[in-house]
C-alpha cells in the first residue's frame, strides 16, 4: 500500500492521472507490464527510501523491460514515457507487501524531479 504524505488531495492508493494510465497502459501488453513490475521490485530491492526517476540507474532504457514504456507506450515521446513510468512506479509499491509513504521532496532547496518512496516503520 502507499500513503501520500500531505503533498496529495487523492486518497491512500489511488493512482495518479488515471485517465492518462488507461489510455497508455492500453498500448502495452500483459506480459509487458508484468516484466516492468518485475524489474522495479528487483531494482527496489529490499531498499527503505527509493525515488522514482532514480530508480531506472540509467537513462538508456533500451536492453531493458523498460523500454516499451518508451517506444510502444508513449510513442517516443520522452516526458510521456517519463509520467507513465512514475505511475507503473507507484503501483509497483502499491502492489508490495510492505507499507509505502510517497511525498514530493527537495534536496539542497531544489525539487527533486520525482516522487519519494519512504518504507512504513511500525
Amino acid at each position: 500500500m502507499v500513503v501520500y504524505y500531505m503533498d496529495s488531495d487523492l486518497p491512500a492508493g489511488a493512482i495518479p492521472r488515471q485517465r492518462q494510465y488507461r489510455i497508455i497502459r492500453d498500448r502495452l501488453s500483459e506480459s509487458e507490464i508484468s516484466e516492468v513490475h518485475a524489474y522495479l521490485n528487483e531494482l527496489i530491492g529490499d531498499s527503505d527510501i527509493e525515488t522514482s526517476s532514480w530508480i531506472p540507474r540509467k537513462s538508456d532504457w533500451s536492453d531493458t523491460p523498460l523500454f516499451p514504456i518508451y517506444k510502444k507506450a508513449a510513442r517516443m515521446n520522452e516526458e510521456l514515457a517519463a509520467q507513465f513510468f512514475g505511475i507503473l512506479v507507484f503501483k509497483t509499491f502499491m502492489e508490495r507487501d510492505d507499507e509505502w509513504i510517497t511525498g514530493r521532496f527537495e534536496l539542497d532547496g531544489a525539487p527533486l524531479p520525482g516522487r519519494t518512496y519512504f518504507k512504513k516503520r511500525y
